[in-house]
C-alpha cells in the first residue's frame, strides 16, 4: 500500500557499519563445510592412528618370530660343531636372506664367548644391547618409523659343554631384528588423504543442495508474513497478521511462528496505538502544578476539567476522599450549571458508583460548577453507569484521596478505555498532590501564626496585626485599645497541679475569652499565661467596659484540679489606649504590661488604665527603660560579668557562670531594671545571643579551659531563629563540644514540653550540655529533669542559704542528690555566702559551688577568680576553706 510521512512503513535497511546476519544457505553451506572438515580431521588423525597402532604390532610379532627362527638355526649349526668359516658362512646367509626388503638380522657376540672363543665377526653392540645383556631379558624400541627387537641368548645346560666359562641362564649374545616402518607409514598416510579429499567437494555439493531447498521454502512463507507486517500501520491492522497458514517445513520454525502468533495476541491487548499517545500527551499537558493551586484546590480542579474537555468530552469528575476514620466525602465537579433532577441523580449513582457507604448525607457531598452560565446536558439514568470510567485505591492516596470518577463519551471505548487506565491513576496522584501541599501549607502557616496548645494567635501574629492596626489607624486618630490579660496564680496552680493541669487552664481561658468578642477584635495568646487583646476603634470606656466583661467571664468559668478542688480563675487586665497614652505600638503594650502589676498590686482581679498622673510616671519609668533595652539590642551594648563556680572536693574552680549586664550612660544596669522589660517586649531571647556572642569570643580569646553556663528561657530554646543563631555562634566560635552548659529557667512557662524536649535533644546532639536552674523552686523544674537530657542540677539558693540550720531544706536538699546521683547528674548549689554553708554542701557530696563567698560577678575574669583555685588563665589559687 502507498506509505505517507505519518504511515512511511520502517526501513529494514541496515545501518552502515551495523553487523549483518548471515542468509541460511550460507549458513548451511558454512556449517556444513565446517563439520566435513572436522570430520575428515578426525577421520584421518584416527585412522593414521590406528594404522600406526597395528603396523607396530605387526612389526613386533614379526620380530619375534624371526629372532627365535635365526636362534634355532644359529643353535641347530652350533650343536653339531661348527668353525670360525662355517660362522662366516652363516652370518653371510642370514644378511642375503633379508635384502631388498626393511628387515635386517644382526648377532652379537657376548663377553663369555670371546673370552672363550676369540674375537669373531659380529655387530658392535650398543646401549640397548648392553642394556639386554645386563637385564637377560628381550626389548622392544620403537619410534613409529624404525621399530628393534632384541632378544638375549641365554646358557643352557647343554651350552655348557663348550661354553665352561658359563653358567646356565648367562646371556652368551643377543640377537636383534631391525624394521624400517615409516615408509608403509607415510604411503599408507597419503592414500587415506588423497581418499578424503576426492570426497569432500561431493559433500560441499550436497550441503549446497540442501540449504537452497530449505532456505527457498522458509523465504517463501517469510515474504507473504513480510508483506502482512508492512500493511499494518494502525492498531486495527494487528488482526491481519496471521501465522496459523504459514508453515516453514522445520518443525522448530513452526514453533517459532507460533510464538510470533502468541506474542501479536498479546500485543493487540498491550498495545498503545498513535492517536492514543497523542491524546495522553494531551491530556498529561494539562496536569501541570504551579503556586496558584495550592490554596485553592477545587478551583484548580475546575480549571483542570475545562482543560480535559479541551482533548476529550468529559461532563463530569468526581473525587472521594478518605479521613483515617473511614469517613469520606464526595466532590462533584460539573462542567456547566445541572439541573436539580441531575444532581439528585448523580448522588444516587455515585454513592453506588464508588462503593462508599459511609457517605450518606448532602453534607458529604460538594458540588462545584466550573461555569455556571452554561447548561449542563441532561443525564440518562439508564446509561449513565456505563458513561463513567473508575479508578479506587485500597487505601487513600497521599492527600486522603482513593477513589476518582470520570464520565466520558470515551469510556465505552477500547482505546478510550486504554486512555483512562493510563492518565486516570496520574491525574488522582495529581489531584492528591495539590491537597497534600495545601493541607502542608495550611498547616505550616497555623504554627507560624498560631499558638499550638490554645490556636490563638501567637506573639509574632499579635505584634504583625497590633502593628497594622496602629499604621492604620494613624493617619485619622481612630482609637486602638489594648488589653493585656494576665491569669492571677497560675504558676502556684501549674507548679502545684502539673503541666497537664496548667495546658487544660491555659485552654479554658482561651475558650472563655473567643466567647462574645467585639467585631474586629485580635486575641492572642503573648506567652505563659499572659494574652493580649486589641480593639480596634475602642476608647478608654469601651475598653474597660470589656475588660470586666471578660473578668466576669473567667469568674463563671470554675475547674476542677486532679485533687478535686474547685479552682475559682481570676485575671488581672491592664490597658493603654492609642493615641491617647502612646503613639507606638512598643510603648502602648509597654504601658499595658504595666499596669498589669499595678492591678495585681491593687489586689488583683481588676482593670486598671493609666490615670495622668499615672501614666506620666509609669512613661516615663517603663518608657525609658523600654528605650534602654532597644538601645542595648541596636547597640550590643551587652557587657558579660563572669561568676564563678568551683569544684568543692578539689578546691579548684571549674567553670563560670556568664552574667548579663547592660551600659546605659556610663553606667552598668542590674538585671531587675531591664529582665522584665526586655521579657515583656519580647526581645529577651536577642538580648541573650549577644551576651553569648560576647562570652564565646571571650572564651576563645583567652583559651579558657573550663565550661561556661549560660541562663536562659526555654521559651527562648523554642525559637527557631534563636536556634539557627545559637548554632552560627557555635560555628564561629569553634565551641568544643561540651564546653558551653545552657541554663533552663523558669522565667516563662513552657507547655509543649514535648517540642522542647525535641529541641533540647537537638542541642545536645551538637555539643551543648544542660542545667536546670533553681531546681526545686517549682513544679516545672521536676518534669523538666524527668523529660530532658540535663547534666547539672543548680538546687534553689533558698535551700542552700538556710542549710546549715533548717533541717527541712536540709532533707529536701539530701533528697535532690540522692535524685541527682541515681540519674548520673552533677550537682551546684546557689547563694553559698559564707564558710559555714561551704563546708555543711562539701560534706553532704555536692558537687560545685556558686556564690559571694566564692566570688561575686565582675567583668574581668582573672579578678573573680583570684584567691581561687587555678583551672587556667581565669584563676590562680584555691578556694577558701
Amino acid at each position: 500500500m502507498p506509505t505517507t510521512a505519518g504511515n512511511r512503513a520502517p526501513d529494514t535497511t541496515p545501518a552502515p557499519g551495523a553487523f549483518r546476519s548471515p542468509g541460511l544457505n550460507s549458513y548451511i553451506i558454512s556449517a556444513v563445510a565446517l563439520i566435513a572438515l572436522a570430520v575428515f580431521l578426525t577421520v584421518f588423525v584416527a585412522a593414521s592412528t590406528i594404522y600406526s597402532r597395528t603396523l607396530e604390532e605387526r612389526a613386533a610379532e614379526t620380530a619375534e618370530v624371526l629372532s627365535r627362527q635365526t636362534f634355532a638355526s644359529m643353535y641347530q649349526v652350533m650343536r653339531l660343531g661348527w668353525n670360525r668359516k662355517q660362522l662366516v658362512d652363516f652370518l653371510d646367509s642370514l644378511e642375503q636372506s633379508f635384502d631388498n626388503s626393511n628387515i635386517r638380522v644382526e648377532l652379537y657376540r657376548g663377553e663369555r664367548v670371546n673370552q672363550r672363543f676369540g674375537e669373531a665377526p659380529s655387530a658392535v653392540p650398543d646401549a640397548a644391547v648392553r642394556q639386554v645383556y645386563r637385564d637377560g631379558e628381550k626389548l622392544t624400541l620403537s619410534d613409529g618409523v624404525d621399530h628393534r627387537h632384541i632378544m638375549p641368548v641365554l646358557a643352557q645346560q647343554e651350552c655348557l659343554g663348550c661354553h665352561d666359562n658359563a653358567q646356565p641362564g648367562d646371556v652368551l649374545g643377543a640377537v636383534e631384528v631391525y624394521q624400517h616402518v615409516g615408509t608403509a607409514m607415510g604411503r599408507a598416510r597419503g592414500e587415506l588423504l588423497s581418499l578424503l579429499l576426492a570426497t569432500g567437494p561431493l559433500t560441499l555439493l550436497l550441503a549446497s543442495a540442501a540449504g537452497l531447498l530449505a532456505t527457498r521454502r522458509i523465504n517463501r512463507s517469510l515474504r507473504i508474513f513480510r508483506g502482512r507486517v508492512q500493511k499494518v500501520q494502525a492498531l486495527s491492522d494487528m488482526n491481519q497478521l496471521e501465522t496459523r497458514n504459514l508453515p516453514l517445513g522445520f518443525k522448530e520454525l513452526d514453533d517459532i511462528m507460533r510464538h510470533v502468533e502468541l506474542l501479536i495476541e498479546r500485543l493487540r491487548h498491550v498495545a498503545v496505538d498513535r492517536d492514543v499517545l497523542t491524546l495522553e500527551r494531551r491530556l498529561l499537558e494539562k496536569f501541570v502544578i504551579n503556586s496558584n493551586v495550592i490554596q485553592h484546590w477545587s478551583r484548580y480542579v475546575q480549571l483542570l476539567g475545562r482543560d480535559i474537555n479541551e482533548v476529550i468530552d468529559a461532563p463530569l469528575l468526581i473525587t472521594v476522599l478518605q479521613d483515617d476514620a473511614g469517613n469520606c466525602q464526595l466532590d462533584l465537579f460539573w462542567r456547566g450549571q445541572p439541573s436539580p433532577r441531575d444532581r439528585r441523580l448523580i448522588e444516587r449513582v455515585a454513592r453506588r458508583l464508588l462503593s462508599h457507604p459511609h457517605v450518606r448525607t448532602a453534607n458529604e457531598l460538594h458540588h462545584h460548577v466550573s461555569d455556571a452560565t452554561r447548561p449542563q446536558a441532561a443525564l440518562d439514568a439508564a446509561t449513565l453507569r456505563d458513561e463513567f470510567y473508575v479508578h479506587r485505591l485500597g487505601t487513600p492516596s497521599i492527600g486522603n484521596i482513593s477513589a476518582l470518577a470520570l464520565q466520558t463519551s470515551i469510556a465505552n471505548d477500547a482505546v478510550g478505555r486504554t486512555v483512562l487506565s493510563g492518565i486516570l491513576p496520574t491525574l488522582l496522584n495529581v489531584i492528591g498532590s495539590i491537597r497534600a501541599i495545601q493541607q502542608y501549607t495550611q498547616q505550616v502557616e497555623t504554627l507560624a501564626t498560631r499558638d499550638p496548645l490554645t490556636t490563638l494567635h501567637n506573639q509574632r501574629m499579635f505584634w504583625d496585626l497590633f502593628t497594622h492596626e496602629i499604621d492604620s489607624a494613624g493617619p485619622s486618630g481612630k482609637p486602638v485599645a489594648l488589653l493585656v490579660i494576665d491569669v492571677d496564680n497560675f504558676k502556684q496552680l501549674n507548679d502545684r497541679y502539673g503541666h497537664g493541669f496548667g495546658d487544660r487552664m491555659l485552654c479554658e481561658i482561651a475558650d472563655a475569652l473567643k466567647q462574645h468578642l467585639p467585631r474586629g477584635a485580635v486575641l492572642a495568646r503573648y506567652g505563659g499565661d499572659e494574652f493580649t487583646l486589641v480593639l480596634p476603634g475602642a476608647n478608654a470606656t469601651d475598653s474597660q467596659k470589656e475588660g470586666h466583661r471578660l473578668i466576669k467571664q473567667l469568674d463563671h468559668l470554675p475547674l476542677e484540679a486532679p485533687d478535686g478542688t474547685t479552682i475559682h480563675l481570676s485575671a488581672s487586665i491592664g490597658v493603654a489606649i492609642y493615641p491617647q497614652h502612646a503613639g507606638s505600638a512598643r510603648d502602648l503594650f509597654v504601658i499595658a504590661s504595666n499596669m498589669v502589676y499595678s492591678a495585681k498590686s491593687l489586689g488583683k482581679h481588676r482593670v486598671a488604665l493609666p490615670g495622668a498622673d499615672e501614666l506620666v510616671d509609669n512613661f516615663r519609668s517603663m518608657g525609658e527603660q523600654g528605650l534602654r533595652v532597644l538601645r542595648a539590642l541596636r547597640e550590643r551594648s551587652v557587657v558579660p560579668y563572669f561568676q564563678p563556680i568551683v569544684a568543692t572536693q578539689s578546691g579548684g574552680v571549674a567553670c563560670h557562670e556568664v552574667l548579663m549586664r547592660i551600659e546605659s550612660k556610663g553606667r552598668l544596669l542590674p538585671t531587675s531594671e531591664f529582665i522584665p522589660v526586655a521579657e515583656r517586649m519580647g526581645v529577651m531571647p536577642d538580648l541573650d545571643l549577644i551576651l553569648m556572642d560576647k562570652a564565646f569570643a571571650r572564651f576563645r580569646a583567652d583559651g579558657y579551659p573550663g565550661q561556661l553556663f549560660v541562663n536562659l528561657s526555654p521559651r527562648a530554646i523554642l525559637s527557631e531563629r534563636f536556634l539557627a543563631t545559637l548554632g552560627e555562634l557555635r560555628e564561629r566560635h569553634a565551641l568544643p563540644p561540651g564546653r558551653v552548659v545552657l541554663e533552663l529557667t523558669e522565667r516563662d512557662t513552657v507547655t509543649n514540653l514535648d517540642l522542647l524536649e525535641e529541641l533540647v535533644g537537638t542541642l545536645k546532639a551538637q555539643g551543648f550540655a544542660f542545667a536546670i536552674d533553681d531546681f526545686g523552686s517549682g513544679y516545672s523544674s521536676f518534669h523538666y529533669l524527668r523529660r530532658l537530657p540535663v547534666d547539672y542540677l543548680k538546687i534553689e539558693g533558698e535551700f542552700i542559704r538556710n542549710l546549715p540550720k533548717n533541717h527541712r531544706d536540709r532533707a529536701f536538699v539530701i533528697s535532690i542528690i540522692a535524685l541527682a546521683r541515681e540519674l548520673g547528674v552533677k550537682t551546684v548549689a546557689e547563694f553559698v555566702e559564707n564558710a559555714e554553708v561551704l563546708e555543711t554542701i562539701r560534706t553532704l557530696g555536692i558537687d560545685y559551688a556558686q556564690g559571694f563567698h566564692l566570688g561575686r560577678p565582675a567583668v574581668d575574669p582573672c579578678r573573680v577568680t583570684a584567691g581561687l583555685g587555678q583551672i587556667g588563665p581565669w584563676s590562680d589559687n584555691k578556694i577558701p576553706q
